[in-house]
């Protein structure tokens, strides 16, 4: 059996390391329904702006 604690420490640290890495390509992510909506998503389109549409 795993260590409970183990989970409640490493899922917060995911959500940072992901978020962090998303703000690092210049995602930025508001909401964790929004972060958690992402992983329905095979491809994202950007305009010649940067808009994401």
């Amino acid at each position: 059996m795993g260590y409970p604690c183990a989970v409640g420490i490493s899922a917060p640290l995911s959500i940072v390391r992901g978020a962090g890495e998303a703000a690092h390509k210049s995602v930025m992510i508001r909401t964790g329904a929004a972060f958690h909506g992402l992983r329905q998503f095979d491809t994202v389109v950007f305009d010649k702006t940067d808009t994401l549409t």
